[in-house]
């Protein structure tokens, strides 16, 4: 938890997976978001607490959720999910929060599936 991991030169990777969806529902966001704060300036330990909780509540015959404007799919077994590609990058400055503008805007939606 130390400032190393967001050492701006640090070298990267981003997952880009495939998901079989399932059947989403859904949800609101596990904590507030916190401006410039990572993990919303929870702990490891508070997020895999509130992880099983939220795992333990979901409604039945559900697997995933969905959470804010459909720009954002929590998949509940990783045996959903496969690496597609992996993107290695090194960069010379932090990168941006994705859930504000301007990035905000430049993130897709997710096709939501129909039932």
């Amino acid at each position: 938890e130390g400032k190393s991991q967001h050492d701006p030169k640090k070298t990267r990777r981003v997952f880009l997976c495939r998901v079989a969806a399932g059947k989403p529902f859904d949800a609101e966001r596990l904590f507030p978001y916190v401006p410039d704060k990572p993990k919303s300036g929870r702990t490891n330990e508070e997020w895999t607490e509130k992880m099983e909780e939220f795992n333990k509540s979901k409604p039945e015959g559900h697997d995933n959720s969905w959470i804010g404007d459909d720009r954002a799919l929590i998949v509940g077994k990783g045996e959903m999910v496969y690496v597609d590609y992996i993107v290695e990058y090194t960069s010379t400055k932090l990168a941006g929060n994705p859930y504000v503008d301007p990035l905000m805007k430049e993130i897709r939606k997710i096709p939501r599936p129909g039932f």
